[in-house]
């Protein structure tokens, strides 16, 4: 071999060598690249759960951001614990109504909240820098409060959708339902006839209310979105009587979708599930039950928070949820994006 000959042999075995580090280099990036991108999309999902689940103990939006913080620390990316800086993290409100054929829409610093949406990015220094020394993947994850889609009542009983529960501190004035000759005009809530249309009387409630109170026992038809719900407040005094003793208990009611301070009666759809905790009675002449103050011939009932997630409230939650309700107190915590 001529030394022209072997200088070309060197200039190939360069070129190859370069070709080859390029090359081993470039893999080296993609792969750093692929890996920090998930652990990116790790530490955003896990942020926007830990910022939902703090929104739900508080409803506060700063305490949710710091929340979402500290959950991502849990994580690392490339080596690094994986800091989210508050300007990355949205508090707002999502929905996507009609569930199940709509567009999602989120909504930052829109209330009612319950909603948190992360967009976390971490600089990565690449090896070979041909487009950029330093890539910065980034990745968003929302994390909502869904609430029920379907439910079965636990007394016939339905709230107005005027108030928001997204959260553990959730303290909308208690609901007063008031038994009086022809309803009355400022009311917040109803009871329902479960399958009585017309000609009802007070046996129609009364059979759906448990039965060591007097009541029939009988276990309300699932009720659905857009479930139609024969409601009144007004005429029936002896009504009033069946929830004396269940006052203390909490149970799964419906939302409909009528604004308070109206009376309600004829037929009224259901927008959603809430969960009340029944606070007092005053039937007729009788003294007031309970720890609330009550009108005569009223019960009142406080809308408690219920977390679907936690297995000792089973049995008053449903598997089917439905995509918002700014009046429902009863659901669970779900990655929508």
């Amino acid at each position: 071999m001529t030394k022209r000959n072997k200088g070309q042999a060197l200039i190939y075995v360069g070129i190859f060598l370069l070709a080859f580090v390029s090359f081993t280099a470039l893999v080296v990036d993609g792969a750093r690249l692929y890996f920090s991108a998930r652990e990116t999309q790790a530490a955003a999902d896990t942020a926007a759960i830990g910022g939902m689940l703090r929104l739900i103990e508080t409803g506060n939006a700063s305490d949710a951001v710091a929340g979402a913080q500290q959950s991502a620390n849990l994580n690392t990316v490339n080596g690094q614990a994986a800091a989210i800086d508050a300007s990355n993290i949205f508090v707002g409100h999502w929905s996507c109504s009609p569930a199940g054929s709509c567009t999602p829409t989120f909504a930052p610093g829109l209330p009612p909240y319950n909603a948190v949406r992360t967009t976390p990015s971490y600089p990565i220094s690449n090896l070979l820098g041909i487009w950029q020394s330093v890539s910065h993947p980034r990745r968003n994850a929302t994390a909502a409060w869904l609430t029920l889609g379907t439910g079965i009542p636990g007394i016939p009983l339905v709230l107005a959708n005027c108030f928001s529960c997204y959260s553990n501190a959730c303290n909308p004035p208690p609901e007063e339902i008031t038994f009086s000759a022809g309803g009355t005009g400022n009311s917040n809530s109803a009871w329902f006839y479960p399958t009585c249309t017309s000609g009802c009387g007070a046996s129609a409630v009364g059979n759906y209310v448990p039965a060591g109170c007097g009541g029939g026992g009988l276990v309300a038809p699932t009720l659905n979105l857009g479930s139609t719900v024969n409601v009144g407040n007004g005429g029936i005094t002896s009504v009033c009587r069946h929830f004396e003793c269940l006052i203390g208990n909490q149970y799964l009611v419906g939302v409909v979708g009528q604004a308070c301070g109206q009376a309600y009666v004829g037929t009224d759809t259901i927008t959603g599930f809430a969960t009340v905790r029944v606070l007092g009675t005053r039937c007729g002449a009788n003294s007031p039950l309970g720890d609330a103050p009550v009108r005569a011939n009223a019960i009142k009932a406080q809308v408690q928070f219920i977390d679907c997630t936690k297995p000792e409230n089973a049995p008053i939650c449903s598997s089917q949820l439905t995509s918002e309700c700014p009046g429902c107190g009863t659901g669970q915590v779900v990655m929508v994006e």
